[in-house]
C-alpha cells in the first residue's frame, strides 16, 4: 500500500505543463482512442518489463488497468488492478472516473481523469483537481 501511495504522490508531483509539450492530437472518431489505449504501457517505474496493462471493455464503458508491484513486507510481487468507468469520449479525450473514487476536488466532486493522446504511442492523464495545463508524465506504448 505504501508503494501505491508513494507512486501516486510522485505522479502528482511530476505533473508537467502542457505549454512545454506538444498539444494533444484529435481523432476523427473516439473509438480510435479506445483501440489505441488497449494494451501495455510503460509509465514511471513501470517499464515494458513491468507494464500497466489497459483492457478496454467491448462496450467501451470501462477500462481495467492491471500492474504488478513488489510488496516489501511480503517480499513478493503482487497483482494490482483498478477500473475506470468511462463517462464520455470525444475527439480529444476519454473522460473517466476510477471506480469507487474517494478523492474529491476542492468543490467536493469525485476526481475525474482525462486521457489525452499526444501521438498514437504516447498519452498523458489530466485530473480535474489539477490546473488545466497540468498532466502526468507520459505513458508510452510497449511494443511486443
Amino acid at each position: 500500500m505504501k508503494t501505491i501511495i508513494l507512486s501516486l504522490v510522485l505522479v502528482c508531483l511530476s505533473a508537467s505543463s502542457l505549454s512545454a509539450q506538444r498539444k494533444p492530437i484529435s481523432f476523427e472518431k473516439s473509438d480510435e482512442m479506445f483501440n489505441l489505449l488497449d494494451g501495455k504501457w510503460s509509465f514511471g517505474a513501470h517499464d515494458c518489463q513491468n507494464p500497466f496493462v489497459f483492457a478496454v471493455a467491448s462496450d467501451k464503458k470501462s477500462i481495467k488497468v492491471t500492474y504488478k508491484i513488489f510488496d516489501k513486507e511480503t517480499n513478493k510481487e503482487t497483482d494490482k488492478e483498478f477500473t475506470y468507468e468511462v463517462i464520455k469520449a470525444d475527439k480529444l479525450k476519454i473522460r473517466a472516473q476510477v471506480e469507487n473514487e474517494k478523492r474529491l476536488t476542492d468543490d467536493g466532486k469525485p476526481i475525474i481523469w482525462d486521457f489525452y493522446f499526444f501521438s498514437k504511442d504516447v498519452f498523458r492523464w489530466h485530473r480535474t483537481d489539477w490546473k488545466d495545463n497540468s498532466f502526468t508524465p507520459q505513458a508510452t506504448r510497449c511494443r511486443e
